[in-house]
């Protein structure tokens, strides 16, 4: 149980962090302790390997094309913006909406 609940988790927190890591400390600290604190290297391992996981992506041709096609028009706005997104993110729980 506890192996499928740690391979979701690292999942969700690589690629999109959609499942909220308080669920999952919720169901280990039901548990015991010590589920608590594996929960927290998962998490901040997980973080470290998305960033590597894109920053590898980042360097491909596909990426490129996706960037030109997509992404191109909204350059100048993350750039200006980019940190307080982040920051908004990071302490609230309000998901993000596609800007148009």
């Amino acid at each position: 149980m506890y192996g499928f609940l740690f391979g979701v988790y690292t999942i969700s927190e690589i690629i999109f962090g959609i499942i909220p890591p308080e669920f999952f400390m919720m169901l280990s600290i039901l548990n015991n302790i010590s589920g608590l604190i594996l929960y927290a290297m998962l998490s901040y391992l997980s973080g470290v390997l998305g960033y590597y996981i894109g920053k590898t992506f980042s360097k491909t041709s596909m990426y490129h094309r996706i960037r030109e096609k997509y992404l191109k028009r909204y350059e100048v706005k993350l750039k200006t913006f980019g940190s307080y997104l982040v920051f908004v993110g990071a302490v609230t729980p309000i998901p993000f909406q596609q800007l148009a």
